[in-house]
């Protein structure tokens, strides 16, 4: 048998679903049937259009085969093998790739706890990072005070998260409380900066 896909690329994001024809030619001098199974990722991921293609000899059919690309699957390139097996005779099968790209996605969940807090002088909270993207990236913390009174510093200063990690940033908080009157009331404006992948290593 002869077996190829067609596209040999696919392009792609997480979420998502993608599909691809794998080609079969049956070379043999009797009808046979063929399974088709995708190597290296989870079978509940795959769908075929049909679950064997039977061919006559020198026949050549194609078969549909979809794959759900999970939401966390990490970004980037990789190859995928494709197998075809006779069901006539289980030894005979044959081996074809496809390379599969799967985009980066920025997905990053922010938190600050607590999200009112009184205090003298300084106050500490605490910023919840969370990477809930395929790709991994860098951040650094901020904080704007609209009346330019309060300040903020942050540790650690920048924090590299990896997908599906968290990270817990403290932020000390400074600012001038009144002599003689009652406490002020200050809104703070909590963000990141730099949502980009980190240098590669």
């Amino acid at each position: 048998m002869h077996a190829e896909v067609a596209p040999t690329l696919l392009t792609t994001q997480p979420g998502q679903k993608v599909s691809f024809e794998v080609i079969v030619h049956n070379d043999t001098t009797v009808i046979s049937a063929y399974r088709v199974s995708m190597l290296g990722v989870d079978p509940s991921w795959v769908t075929t259009q049909h679950d064997a293609l039977s061919l006559f000899p020198d026949q050549t059919r194609s078969l549909t085969v979809t794959l759900a690309i999970p939401r966390d699957y990490p970004s980037g390139r990789r190859d995928l093998a494709i197998q075809v097996t006779s069901l006539n005779d289980p030894t005979e099968f044959a081996l074809t790739q496809l390379a599969l790209e799967v985009e980066p996605v920025v997905d990053i969940g922010f938190e600050l706890e607590p999200a009112l807090a009184s205090g003298g002088k300084r106050t500490t909270f605490s910023v919840v990072v969370s990477n809930r993207g395929n790709t991994a990236v860098e951040v650094e913390p901020t904080m704007v005070d609209d009346e330019e009174i309060a300040t903020a510093d942050f540790d650690p200063p920048i924090v590299a998260l990896a997908p599906s990690e968290q990270q817990i940033i403290e932020a000390l908080v400074t600012g001038k409380r009144p002599w003689l009157a009652s406490p002020a009331v200050r809104v703070l404006h909590f963000g990141l900066d730099g949502l980009e992948r980190p240098p590669e290593k």
